[in-house]
């Protein structure tokens, strides 16, 4: 009996502390906000007064992660829409960045396919990524001004604007 507590302990030490609507998945905190879609912009600016931004994924490992908890929370949003996530190439064309200044992986395991055609595919028409329910959430190009529904990360520094530019650090 005192081993299962002492590992309840533990285990309760070691989860993540998410202020709400955020919840721990993972070693990060995140908001699957389904009350109304918005655009990109709009997405984000509504994660940021939640104290975070738009959600960054940096590994093949953390993308799993955060589809499969997609599923297994029930955060599941309508056909046709998406979660708006924390990539652009907003500030030059056919380069994907994270909110945060670091580059987007490209391909697989992390963009979809759109027919015959790998994403992102959108051109210039299409600046923002989304994770797009109708292909499994797999990331794809969207236009920015769609509405889909904010997927958040608590406590994320961003270091691009809603234009894909880089924000002057205050001296």
């Amino acid at each position: 009996m005192a081993a299962c507590l002492l590992v309840a302990s533990v285990l309760h030490f070691l989860a993540q502390e998410c202020s709400e609507p955020h919840i721990a998945v993972g070693d990060k905190c995140y908001a699957f906000l389904l009350d109304f879609a918005r655009t990109w912009a709009e997405s984000r600016d509504y994660c940021q007064s939640i104290g975070g931004d738009l959600v960054v994924v940096q590994s093949c490992d953390e993308f799993t992660t955060l589809v499969r908890n997609i599923h297994m929370l029930g955060q599941e949003v309508p056909d046709r829409f998406s979660y708006w996530i924390g990539g652009t190439d907003l500030g030059d064309e056919g380069s994907w960045t994270w909110i945060d200044g670091t580059p987007m992986a490209m391909g697989v395991p992390f963009w979809g396919q759109a027919g015959e055609t790998f994403e992102p595919n959108g051109g210039e028409t299409q600046n923002c990524a989304q994770i797009y329910k109708d292909d499994r959430y797999f990331i794809h190009d969207g236009e920015c001004e769609k509405h889909g529904y904010p997927l958040c990360q608590e406590g994320l520094v961003a270091r691009l604007d809603n234009q894909g530019q880089l924000i002057k650090e205050e001296d």
